[in-house]
């Protein structure tokens, strides 16, 4: 054989084993790919046909998705004096406008361009809807100063119209919200017409102006669940790793805990009590509580003769053991109300020394003081030791109370039982959400169960008199005989809501403290924290820091993402999945493959030996 068609042969050989060797080494898997992140969240809502996304309405609002799609101009860390800014750049005093600087890179949800005139549609709508800084006279004014910066004319309180103003949400579009917004300003006479026919919007899509300019657009509704998905115009979207929030309908604790029980959800807030908790912690789950702004009441409805006395209220504080009525539930998260004043104690003592409300009416239990408040007003007790009136009839009070809530029932039927021990007859009624709110609406309640927050005396304060409806619902009286003389508390609040100073301030504090502890507009009975629940696709904070105690910290927790680095992070490794990988190649396929090589070789050896 001649060397050239020798070396033709070694390179056939050579070449031929190679590619055997090629394929026969090729990579059995494929590189891990990034599956979609679904984050699902375990939302107390109602869907279609009932939600929908006007924050102006007074029923079916979606608020534990719209926060995660509505941008604050700079959230209140609660118990400081700090902000974080999000659709704010900047913010300062310039005399009493305070002027508020804002992004240029944001849109809405449907690619409008937002700018600042869309932030003073959105106050000219609290306008409209009557909100507290306006009707508190904090501000009687606001401005767009160019696209980029709008300022609000304050009269008083800087410290509060900060917290108002910045903590606010934008969800006022000026493009959705022209007919109304423009009406006003045309005949700002006709506001109480204007607010039924806003009232009454229901955007349910993108298109109707289910909108925001967060990181979380609205994709799909049904009446059992909801989908979110993430804005890819978002300012920010890089920094936002979730794909998508599927919102499954939570329409009783007990179905919050059994999506944790199942591992179905991701993140949720349904309050427990201590057995289920620990269960639940130890099946994987973590829960854990955090400080908040929330002060539960008992309401009184002054348009029932009885209740506009202020002895028998007295005699209800009385005869109601605080203590008792929070553990009724054995839930961790309430804590019986140490002071009966209209403020929660997260933050009260930063304002009032524990001198001074030790010298308020502790109302602790006494029985025996109730009885004798009762028989001063002329009720007497029949031989079944019922209370009745003159007349011998027996006092009956119903006391409505949202049923989904299993805490808040608990907690009410133990109002019947302590108000039964001393003779007064204590019907609780559990009714759907949307019953106890239009019954609260018209007044057609005894006594009902109802929260107010605020991360400042003067709005929790004003909420739990002259605010939040209950001047309305509850008949709360605005001019009151305190002290021997006419109290007239809008006044007061108009003139609190004047003071130029904290020092200023204080003496508005305690005054009031003062009154609604002798006058009872309503019993106090829990500050109350919030109980959170997270799978383990959670790494958490590893402690409450300020960073933590942010405005609407549950609800917003995946935009907290963003304004708190490294304190809210998922864990990546449950939605980075491999594909999935080919079938084991046979033996028979790698003796084919080594058949096929020699056969290969010994073709090309006949081949070269024949020609030659």
């Amino acid at each position: 054989m001649k060397d050239g068609l020798r070396n033709k042969l070694v390179v056939a050989f050579v070449m031929t084993a190679l590619a055997g060797t090629f394929f026969m080494n090729l990579p059995l898997t494929q590189a891990a790919t990034k599956s979609p992140v679904i984050f699902v969240y375990s939302m107390e809502a109602n869907f279609q046909p009932e939600g929908h996304f006007n924050n102006y309405a007074e029923t079916g609002y979606i608020g534990h998705a719209a926060v995660n799609m509505i941008d604050q101009l700079a959230p209140h860390v609660l118990g400081t004096t700090d902000f974080y800014p999000e659709l704010a750049t900047s913010w300062n005093f310039v005399g009493e406008w305070l002027v508020v600087k804002l992004r240029t890179d944001v849109t809405w949800h449907d690619d409008v361009p937002f700018n600042a005139t869309d932030v003073w549609s959105t106050f000219i709508l609290h306008k409209i809807r009557g909100y507290s800084e306006w009707g508190s006279n904090i501000i009687d004014d606001v401005q767009v100063v160019n696209a980029s910066a709008v300022k609000f004319h304050v009269t008083g309180l800087h410290d509060l119209a900060l917290n108002w103003l910045l903590s606010a949400y934008v969800n006022g579009p000026y493009h959705v919200y022209k007919t109304y917004v423009d009406a006003f300003i045309a005949h700002p006479d006709t506001a109480d017409a204007i607010s039924v026919d806003l009232n009454a919007f229901t955007p349910r899509s993108v298109a109707q102006g289910a909108i925001g300019t967060g990181p979380f657009m609205l994709s799909n509704m049904t009446e059992s669940d909801l989908w979110l998905k993430k804005f890819t115009n978002f300012y920010a979207a890089d920094k936002i790793v979730i794909d998508y929030i599927h919102g499954i309908k939570e329409p009783s604790n007990e179905v919050g805990w059994g999506y944790f029980f199942s591992n179905t959800a991701d993140w949720g807030e349904p309050f427990a009590p201590v057995p289920v908790a620990t269960v639940l912690n130890a099946s994987g789950t973590k829960v854990f509580l955090a400080k908040q702004t929330r002060h539960d009441f008992v309401v009184f409805n002054f348009k029932n003769p009885l209740l506009a006395q202020k002895a028998f209220r007295q005699a209800f504080a009385y005869a109601l053991n605080r203590t008792e009525l929070v553990l009724s539930a054995n839930y961790p998260v309430f804590h019986a109300s140490e002071d009966i004043i209209p403020y929660s104690e997260f933050y009260i003592k930063n304002w009032l020394n524990t001198t001074f409300l030790n010298s308020l009416n502790k109302y602790e239990y006494d029985p025996d003081t109730a009885k004798s408040l009762f028989g001063s007003i002329g009720l007497t007790y029949n031989d079944q030791g019922q209370l009745c009136y003159a007349n011998g009839s027996v006092v009956t009070l119903y006391v409505k109370f949202p049923a989904p809530w299993t805490d808040v029932a608990l907690m009410m039927a133990n109002v019947a039982t302590q108000l039964n021990r001393v003779g007064v007859t204590v019907i609780p009624l559990a009714l759907d959400w949307a019953t106890v709110d239009h019954a609260m609406n018209i007044g057609d309640f005894d006594l009902v169960w109802y929260t107010a927050g605020g991360d400042h005396p003067y709005q929790q304060g004003f909420d739990a008199t002259n605010g939040y409806g209950f001047p309305t619902y509850g008949q709360f009286p605005t001019v009151i005989t305190w002290q021997g003389s006419n109290f007239n508390l809008t006044k007061f609040f108009v003139d609190w809501g004047k003071a130029t100073s904290v020092a200023a301030e204080t003496p508005y504090v305690a005054k009031l403290a003062q009154i609604y502890n002798d006058y009872l507009f309503a019993l106090p009975f829990s500050d109350t924290d919030t109980m959170f629940y997270g799978s383990g696709r959670f790494i958490y904070p590893p402690s409450y820091d300020t960073a933590w105690m942010c405005n609407e910290y549950a609800r917003g927790i995946i935009v907290a993402q963003l304004l708190m680095p490294g304190k809210f992070q998922l864990n990546m490794t449950y939605w980075t999945v491999p594909t999935e990988a080919p079938a084991q190649t046979p033996i028979e396929t790698y003796i084919a493959i080594g058949l096929a090589v020699v056969v290969a070789i010994l073709l090309a050896y006949i081949f070269l030996v024949r020609k030659k």
